[in-house]
Parts: C-alpha cells; sequence; structure tokens
C-alpha cells in the first residue's frame, strides 16, 4: 500500500496479458480497486460481472471489455467455466504513443458503451491474437527489447479500435432513449462531483431539468435511487482509500471533503455497516 494513495495495480512492463479464471478475483475475495493501469477483457468462455465505475457489467463469451486508466473496479461473480483474456497496459506509457491519440474520437463512446459483443470472425481472430500476444509477451528475448513491447502494445491498440469502430458504425442508427442520456449524463456528472456535491438539486440543476425528473428518470433506467449512486460513489472511493492507501480515517476524510472525521465515520458505517476502522481492520485479516 501506498502512503499518497496510489492504485494498487503496478505493471513492471508496458503491458501484460494473462488469460484463465484465476487473474480474475472472485466475489468473495474482491474489494474495490482503483486501477492505475487500463485493460482489455476478452471472454472466451462464460460469465463474468463486475462493477466499473458505479456501472454495472455482465460479460459473457466472445464479450470485449474496455476499462480506462483510474477506473474503480469492483469484481462480482464469474461462472465456474469462466475463462478470460486480460491485457493490462500501463497508463504512462500509452500517452507517448501515436495510436492512442486516434482513439481520442471513440473515447467518449468508449466511455458510454465500453463492452460490446463481438461477432463469431471477430472472437476467432481476437482468439488467436491474444494467444500470439501471450506468447511473445512471456518471451524473454521481448522483455529485453522496450521497442518490441511498444510494437505489440500499439498493435493491440489498432486491433481493439478496429473493432470499436466497426461497432460504432453499426450503433450509430440506434437511438438511444432520452432517458438513457440522461443517466449517462448523470453518471459522468457523479464520477466528476461526487467528492464535493452529494445533492440531487446540483445534478439536475447541471442536467438542466427538475429534480423530480431526474430521480424518477434515474429510478426508470437503473431501478436505483439518485442519492444511492451518489452515496455508492461515496463510499467505493473510501473503500479503495482503506484498501490501498496508509492514509489515516482523518485524511480520507478531508479527502471527500467531509466536515470532520465522526461525520464521515457515521456515513461510512450506515453504509457498509461498520466504522472504517474495523472495515480497515478486517481488510487486514483477509491478508494474513
Amino acid at each position: 500500500m501506498n502512503k499518497q494513495g496510489v492504485p494498487n495495480v503496478t505493471l513492471p512492463y508496458p503491458f501484460i496479458v494473462v488469460s484463465g479464471a484465476d487473474n480474475i478475483p472472485h466475489e468473495n475475495d474482491s474489494y474495490p480497486h482503483r486501477w492505475d493501469a487500463g485493460a482489455f477483457i476478452f471472454c472466451t468462455r462464460g460469465q463474468l460481472s463486475f462493477m466499473v465505475n458505479l456501472t454495472d457489467y455482465s460479460m459473457k463469451t466472445g464479450d470485449l471489455m474496455t476499462i480506462l486508466p483510474g477506473s474503480i473496479i469492483q469484481f462480482r461473480e464469474r461462472s465456474a467455466d469462466c475463462q478470460c483474456f486480460l491485457i493490462l497496459f500501463q497508463r504512462d506509457f500509452i500517452k507517448g504513443i501515436h495510436v492512442f491519440q486516434s482513439m481520442l474520437p471513440l473515447l467518449s463512446k468508449i466511455i458510454e458503451i465500453p463492452l460490446t459483443s463481438l461477432h463469431s470472425k471477430e472472437q476467432e481472430f481476437l482468439h488467436n491474437y491474444c494467444m500470439f500476444l501471450q506468447d511473445i509477451h512471456h518471451n524473454e528475448f521481448s522483455k529485453q527489447h522496450p521497442d518490441i513491447q511498444e510494437s505489440l502494445l500499439v498493435s493491440v491498440f489498432h486491433t481493439v479500435n478496429a473493432v470499436y469502430q466497426k461497432h460504432q458504425i453499426e450503433k450509430e442508427d440506434r437511438k438511444h432513449p432520452r432517458s438513457e442520456e440522461i443517466f449517462r449524463k448523470f453518471i459522468h456528472l457523479v464520477l466528476d462531483h461526487y467528492k464535493e456535491q452529494r445533492h440531487v438539486g446540483f445534478y439536475a440543476d447541471k442536467l438542466c431539468i427538475t429534480s423530480k425528473h431526474l430521480m424518477d428518470t434515474v429510478k426508470k433506467v437503473s431501478g436505483k435511487q439518485v442519492l444511492e449512486i451518489i452515496t455508492r460513489a461515496v463510499i467505493l472511493d473510501a473503500q479503495v482509500q482503506l484498501h490501498s492507501t496508509r492514509l489515516s480515517i482523518q485524511e480520507i476524510s478531508d479527502n471527500l471533503h467531509f466536515p470532520n472525521a465522526s461525520f464521515f465515520g457515521k456515513y461510512f458505517k450506515r453504509n457498509v455497516g461498520v466504522s472504517p476502522m474495523v472495515y480497515r481492520k478486517e481488510l487486514a485479516k483477509t491478508r494474513v
């Protein structure tokens, strides 16, 4: 863990390719994590469910998921036969890659719809491609030559970019209901402002709608209350900091803009069931 709250996912190489199911946490041993690394997850068999930035996702065979650096992730469940390829890439490394710049026009769409289902030929290609990447990545010769690693990562981005472009074109004619658009914008606003703003009116004003309209829309689309989603964001961040840093309860309270540690402690216990200190102690026991 780190005093400054650095995410607990760090990579020794520009990118890492792993396969199987053992690399995917199970719901019984999974806590929220903030990933400094980005990731592509390709499900080749079974099912997998997890939450990314307040939104729940379920992957099945043939699905591709993009997780951008800085995301908060919590794995939920996986089927007994679940098999996935997981490609993790460093945040800093991609900044200098030209192909990443070419993906910028698609990033807003990837943020909105990070999960896409591949056609059978695309699944076959991506499976063979991931097998090749895994073999090359684990080859000692490639590890000794950063230019090879960079070239491989560039090829990954080209491939994913091509897949998303194709599927985005297919989805262009599909009109999303106004309610879904409001909900997606609301989630983005929550992710930007949950530390300072926890009142329904703030988000309704930002969306230029009434508080009632926002509450009704969020309930219709997600089945959840507006305050429930805002609280979920705050609690997730608190859990990540308790899990992945050595920050004191007071420091975490300050980071989340609570008036004092006592108020934060009561807020946390009301929503989690235990105090922040007890939660951290329970985490420590699981690491023994």
